[in-house]
């Protein structure tokens, strides 16, 4: 069996649909393709950057009243620290001009050691050969289908 814990930069709706469909599949993640999981970071405008090693509890998640356990890091350097997260889904507002903040984040995600998953094109567009390069490098998964085909169903 093989156990992942997610962190997400990015909290609302595709943060929180994402964060349900975890759970709908759990079943089949575990039983057809020995995965486990638990979600030990999210990072929202709203909640800031918290963290918890152990793992989420599902109630937390979706009503995002995180308990008093929960440790909040200053920023995503921090955050990773805390959460070390094995994958990291970006799904962050951004200016499409520049592809920040999701540039930022996903390159600290992969500099940590972690698998980066963007749902941003902004990041794509300006950042993609450099945050190639450094998965390449670090031997980590650089993944961002949902900016290419958003109306396409994947289930």
């Amino acid at each position: 069996m093989k156990n992942y814990n997610l962190g997400f930069i990015g909290f609302g709706n595709v943060g929180r649909a994402l964060a349900r469909l975890f759970v709908t599949k759990s079943a089949e993640l575990r039983d057809v393709y020995g995965i486990e999981w638990r979600i030990t970071g999210v990072a929202s405008r709203r909640g800031g950057w918290l963290a918890n090693p152990e793992g989420f509890a599902q109630t937390e998640l979706s009503a995002s009243s995180f308990c008093e356990s929960t440790l909040r890091s200053a920023g995503v350097t921090d955050w990773l620290q805390a959460a070390k997260p094995d994958v990291v889904f970006e799904t962050t507002s951004l200016n499409h001009e520049t592809g920040q903040p999701a540039i930022d984040y996903l390159t600290a995600a992969l500099k940590f050691g972690a698998h980066a998953i963007t749902a941003n094109k902004g990041a794509i567009v300006h950042g993609y050969d450099e945050l190639n390069e450094l998965a390449k490098a670090s031997h980590r998964s650089f993944l961002f289908e949902s900016t290419v085909l958003d109306s396409a169903p994947v289930f």
